[in-house]
């Protein structure tokens, strides 16, 4: 149920950023930010300082391990990177943007950022270091990474208005 209410809630989000482009005009900054993170592609930093491996990973799959099939109607080809990290690891912003929600549930928060037309999703925080309506440069610290059973891991997904990206795509993979 839980992930229901977050897919639906992150889609409502984006789906506000595609309608509040098409009602008014993207402003200035925005499209600076929508080109410049456009020109980062396949060159975008992990979102976390002190990870130990990333695992990209579709939501078909992300469905088997949670046993849910709540997804089933999206596409398969769209990613989670799940970055796993030492402990008390900081969430970082991999690009300059705006905070458009901060959002505790559960124990533990989700931050959702604004890149232009471009949004990225981190979730499984602990703490939380930014506020909405706030803006970001590239690298800035967003967060402590929540450790959960003895495992610290950044779930992490990226949009462009209210379509899921493949995450493997942007993300600079070493």
């Amino acid at each position: 149920m839980r992930i229901i209410t977050f897919l639906s809630f992150y889609l409502i989000v984006f789906a506000g950023f595609a309608q509040q482009d098409s009602l008014i005009e993207v402003n200035i900054k925005d499209s600076v930010l929508t080109t410049e993170f456009e020109e980062k592609k396949g060159r975008l930093i992990v979102p976390a300082k002190s990870y130990i491996s990333l695992d990209v990973c579709c939501v078909e799959q992300y469905n088997q391990k949670l046993q849910e099939n709540s997804f089933s109607t999206r596409n398969p080809k769209e990613e989670i990177l799940k970055v796993t990290c030492k402990e008390n690891t900081q969430a970082i912003s991999v690009a300059d943007g705006k905070v458009a929600l901060v959002l505790k549930t559960e124990g533990a928060y989700t931050v959702v950022l604004k890149h232009g037309k471009y949004g990225a999703v981190y979730s499984n925080l602990e703490s939380v270091s930014v506020e909405e309506g706030k803006d970001l440069k590239e690298n800035q610290v967003i967060g402590i990474v929540k450790t959960k059973s003895l495992k610290t891991v950044l779930n992490y997904e990226l949009y462009f208005k209210a379509n899921k990206m493949k995450v493997a795509n942007w993300i600079k993979l070493d």
